[in-house]
């Protein structure tokens, strides 16, 4: 089993994943309540977010590189103590698909983890 395998299994055994949020929040000083989610919620881009209540953080979204929209509902995490850096994103709807693969490759990401079901709210 590989270290990102028995550490995710820890989290899950413990319900830790408040406390890693906001363990996270407090190393960098993030106070959610003054972070800005405005590109979200523009009129061409609220189709594009699974749920109303998860957005990207404006300073710290991912932009795609190509297209006439750079909007994806994804940012960037640093988690110092791993020494690892992270791209957060919703599991993509059927009109976000290809964003989502796009966002993999322009960021040559390496892993995909997904920590969702395969299906949420019939998507």
């Amino acid at each position: 089993m590989s270290h990102i395998e028995e550490e995710f299994q820890r989290i899950e055994r413990e319900n830790g994943w408040n406390t890693l949020f906001r363990k996270l929040a407090n190393d960098h000083g993030v106070r959610t309540l003054e972070k800005k989610n405005d590109i979200a919620l523009l009129s061409m881009n609220r189709g594009l977010n699974r749920f109303r209540d998860v957005l990207p953080y404006d300073d710290t979204r991912v932009r795609l590189q190509r297209g006439s929209n750079d909007y994806i509902n994804a940012n960037y995490v640093q988690v110092p103590w791993a020494n690892r850096n992270y791209i957060l994103t919703q599991g993509p709807l059927p009109t976000t698909s290809e964003h989502f693969w796009q966002m993999v490759w322009e960021q040559n990401s390496r892993v995909i983890v997904m920590l969702t079901h395969l299906v949420e709210k019939g998507c």
